[in-house]
């Protein structure tokens, strides 16, 4: 399966011409921009075009990979292009082990083949390996890898095991933020453990505890000395602004698919001055008060815009315009279907994903993973959506949805056996034990595919 699903992003890749970045900003956004800081050894800074101050706007993890590609193959340069998608492909395509053991560990073999199977071939993922030069790809790798680590560690809880699992949440940590949302049920899952004492659980969740702050206190230290105080990311204010003020509302309750980005500092003029004028962490701050204002005095506003929010990261925008081509805009318009596949991407498979919900309610796992699914987004519900920022949970979504088409093929199969078993009654009175031996329709259910099932 991930040798398969190599090849197929790479076909995409030279399919779609993905390679052909347009420009240096183009090549990761604030993400190539920080990266070329550090290959130039500027230190971490300067996440706009044409900024040069220290930043903490996007975590270290990911700009410090590209920033190795930046110094071995040249900054923005078509080399690095191939190498930084390579790596893309190489983190989704190998998404697909954990994904499988996920499965397999909690819904069994033929789940776990079937959600591989169709990962291999998922639209988005392809895409965003091809085509996002950001975390998105990295993140989700490490997300499900997460997820099975926990599985993996609950029934025999150890601190060496909590160790391991704080040295690996830590590091996710460094690449996006927002898998922390996900920390207090882990420790309440670990917590809830059967095998080992409650004493050990808890010095375990302490170990834990523990691990990840240790791996997060090098860039903690750094922030706090560079900005004066203490922080993980610097641009929370300005991310909840963006979606919460009164253009945005007015914008959504006019077209309810007008994103707020246009708003961003790295593309309003107007913006990206008062962020040069008033620093970063000023910027973000004034931005923060400006959004909460906002909030306090129009707080049926802000749960609208929150409704339309989540209902666009579950359901998508249909009426969006077709935003998802990314680097592809020379074959736009041959490809007007694009946005089209993104949003039955998203509602497709959840009927089937809540299928599998209620029907493994009653396995322990799933309630991670439901967990995982209910933290992951909350920021994005007050803040604003993106499909790269739904990406990550999609591998959990089409695990439920895949277990959930099984069941369903399940009960149809159980239907046609129950039909195909009632015999006709003719008068003969042992017609009921002899029928299914000599009667032809009876033969072609040992070969029905739904019999493994």
């Amino acid at each position: 399966m991930v040798l398969l699903a190599i090849a197929v992003r790479v076909c995409a890749l030279f399919v779609f011409q993905a390679y052909s970045i347009k420009s240096d900003w183009a090549f990761g956004y604030e993400t190539g921009q920080i990266a070329e800081s550090l290959a130039l050894g500027q230190g971490y800074s300067g996440p706009f075009l044409k900024t040069t101050e220290p930043t903490a706007w996007l975590m270290p993890g990911y700009p410090w990979i590209v920033s190795i590609v930046f110094k071995v193959l040249g900054d923005f340069s078509q080399g690095a292009v191939f190498a930084v998608l390579g790596l893309n492909i190489l983190f989704s395509s190998l998404t697909i082990v954990p994904l499988y053991s996920l499965g397999d560990k909690i819904f069994g073999k033929f789940t776990a083949v079937l959600v591989g199977t169709l990962f291999v071939i998922y639209p988005p993922s392809i895409w965003h390996a091809i085509n996002t030069i950001w975390d998105t790809t990295l993140f989700t790798f490490l997300a499900v890898h997460l997820l099975l680590l926990v599985t993996q560690i609950r029934p025999d809880l150890t601190a060496v095991k909590a160790g391991i699992l704080g040295l690996v949440m830590g590091a996710v940590a460094l690449v996006n933020a927002v898998v922390l949302a996900f920390y207090p049920f882990v420790v309440l899952w670990l917590l809830c453990g059967e095998r080992t004492s409650f004493a050990v659980r808890f010095r375990s969740c302490c170990v834990l505890t523990l691990v990840v702050a240790f791996v997060l206190s090098p860039w903690v230290v750094r922030n706090y000395e560079v900005f004066d105080q203490p922080m993980l990311r610097s641009n929370f204010g300005v991310e909840l602004w963006l979606g919460n003020n009164e253009k945005t509302y007015e914008d959504q309750l006019a077209h309810r698919s007008i994103s707020p980005i246009g708003r961003h500092p790295s593309i309003n003029r107007s913006e990206f001055v008062e962020f040069v004028e008033l620093g970063e962490v000023g910027y973000a701050s004034v931005k923060y008060s400006q959004a909460t204002d906002f909030i306090w005095e129009n707080v049926d506003k802000f749960f609208f815009l929150s409704k339309l929010r989540f209902s666009q990261f579950w359901l998508g925008d249909y009426n969006k315009p077709n935003d998802w081509t990314g680097n592809l805009n020379n074959v736009s318009t041959r490809l007007g279907l694009i946005t089209v596949v993104k949003e039955l991407c998203h509602t497709l498979p959840l009927p089937f994903f809540f299928i599998g919900v209620f029907a493994s309610i009653k396995k322990r796992q799933t309630f991670l993973l439901i967990a995982y699914l209910f933290f992951i987004p909350l920021v994005y519900y007050v803040t604003h959506v993106s499909e790269r920022y739904r990406f990550p949970v999609e591998p959990v979504i089409l695990l439920f949805a895949c277990y959930g088409g099984k069941v369903l093929a399940s009960f149809f199969s159980q239907i046609l056996r129950n039909r195909v078993d009632e015999p006709e009654l003719i008068g003969v009175e042992n017609e009921k034990q002899q029928w299914p031996q000599t009667n032809s329709r009876y033969r072609w259910r040992r070969f029905s595919w739904f019999t493994p099932l």
